[in-house]
Parts: structure tokens; C-alpha cells; sequence
């Protein structure tokens, strides 16, 4: 478990494939959960598909404010959506929400902060993708994770 730090609303765990990222952040939400409070699990694609379907039937708004009012969000896999400028605004409104009324939110990527940045930028929104990364920054503690693929070598999980 890799708990937040004094200070710090969320966590930001990076690293290679299959050093624990998932795991840790899940053990946070679990230890959350245990203590009474509600939580919400989701990759980034799954939310961004759930955003994008609950479009067609007129009740994106109720999809957007379940993850940004979730009272801790863990979002696994940032960097597995390929940017789109709609992904990118999406994802800007769930972090930006929760940012503002200080909900944690734990972030799991393969990418550290300046990465994410970069590959969030790719299709050219920048400033939307720097705003991300800044509240991020600002509200986790970046923790990087290490060694070997542990699903690979029989070591994970």
C-alpha cells in the first residue's frame, strides 16, 4: 500500500509494467473503503467509453459528476487512452472538480508527471493537458515503482 502522505489529497503511482502500480493503488482504495468511506475503481478507457456512451442516451452530465464527486476516485491506467481533444476536456472536468472541492483522486500511468504531460499534448491541446498534470502534481504525492514485471517473472500480485 503506498498511502498518501501528509499533505497530499491522492496518489500518483508511475513506473514500468508490472511493478505493482495497480496493485498499491487498489490496496489504497481498499483501505479506504475499509474504513467506511466509498470509493470508485475505473481505467481511464472504461471511464472515458462510459463519458462517451452516456452522450448518446443525454445523461453525460449524471456520468461526469459520478466520477468527479466520487469521494475518492482511483483511475487506473492514464496513458493506455489515446488523446483526443473530447477525452482530454473530459478528463480536464473530472480532475479539474475534483481539485477544486479537494476530493482525492489516485492516478496510475506508466508515465511520470512531465511524460503524461507530453503524451496528454499530442494532438496539439497543450494547455489543457498541462492543467491536468499541474493539478495532479499539486494535489498527489508521485511515487515511482520499481523492479521487474513482476506478472512476467511470478513475483506479482
Amino acid at each position: 500500500s503506498l498511502p498518501s502522505p501528509e499533505g497530499h489529497e491522492g496518489l500518483v503511482p508511475v513506473g514500468d509494467v508490472g511493478t505493482g502500480k495497480t496493485t498499491a493503488a487498489c490496496a489504497t482504495l481498499r483501505g479506504w473503503l475499509a474504513s467506511g468511506r466509498p470509493g470508485l475503481f475505473a481505467t481511464a478507457p472504461g471511464m472515458l467509453a462510459d463519458l462517451r456512451d452516456s452522450m448518446m442516451s443525454h445523461g453525460e452530465a449524471a456520468a461526469t459528476a459520478r466520477y468527479a464527486r466520487a469521494p475518492l476516485l482511483l483511475l487506473d491506467d492514464l496513458d493506455k487512452e489515446p488523446p483526443t481533444a473530447r477525452s482530454l476536456s473530459k478528463l480536464f472536468e473530472v480532475v479539474d472538480a475534483r481539485y477544486a472541492a479537494g476530493r482525492p483522486i489516485v492516478v496510475t500511468s506508466q508515465r511520470g508527471p512531465s511524460e503524461i504531460g507530453g503524451w496528454l499534448a499530442a494532438n496539439g491541446d497543450a494547455e489543457t493537458a498541462l492543467a491536468i498534470v499541474s493539478r495532479l502534481v499539486g494535489s498527489c504525492a508521485v511515487r515511482r515503482t520499481a523492479g521487474g514485471d513482476g506478472r512476467v517473472h511470478g513475483t506479482g500480485r
